[in-house]
């Protein structure tokens, strides 16, 4: 698929319903970097909402992911991080352009900071492991992912201004 830099287009793996049509959605993104080598744990990438507007937080699953990712509710809320990347695709949306290249601005030191921490994290976590130690692996790796995940969404929070309309789901 082509580098798109907005969300103009017919054809991208970030679809958005902003009129109600039907047409679905991208409302998740997971890519797996596995590695075949063994030199190191393989890196799952979550994205919360759209690809275009999120941040893909490494997800290890030798750790336990952090409780606040697994708040869901079916109304707006703003203890679901869902809903905070919800609210920044629809504000990007609403916004234009301008503001969508400001948000991803926002979003790419965070995201180049993840890409870099990750795979040193991987190579740890596989050392623990290879050493007998999954537990402290386990351990390094739920800090590590609990982290992230309170930085990511603290920066996506920052990013929606206060006046900004809560949107409600699409249905």
């Amino acid at each position: 698929e082509p580098h798109v830099t907005d969300v103009a287009g017919d054809t991208s793996i970030c679809v958005h319903r902003t009129t109600g049509e039907s047409k679905g959605a991208s409302t998740a993104s997971l890519v797996a970097d596995l590695c075949a080598t063994d030199e190191r744990l393989p890196v799952y990438w979550c994205g919360m909402y759209s690809p275009c507007m999120t941040v893909f937080m490494p997800i290890f699953i030798e750790g336990d992911l952090p409780n606040s990712l697994s708040v869901a509710r079916e109304t707006p809320s703003d203890d679901s991080p869902w809903w905070d990347f919800y609210r920044l695709t629809h504000y990007g949306l609403q916004a234009g352009p301008e503001m969508r290249a400001e948000i991803r601005s926002g979003l790419l030191v965070l995201q180049n900071e993840l890409f870099e921490s990750a795979y040193e994290m991987a190579k740890k976590g596989r050392e623990l492991i290879g050493n007998g130690a999954s537990g402290a692996a386990s351990e390094l790796l739920t800090g590590y992912m609990a982290e992230n995940a309170r930085r990511v969404v603290s920066k996506v929070k920052m990013l929606v201004p206060a006046n900004a309309r809560l949107i409600s789901a699409a249905r």
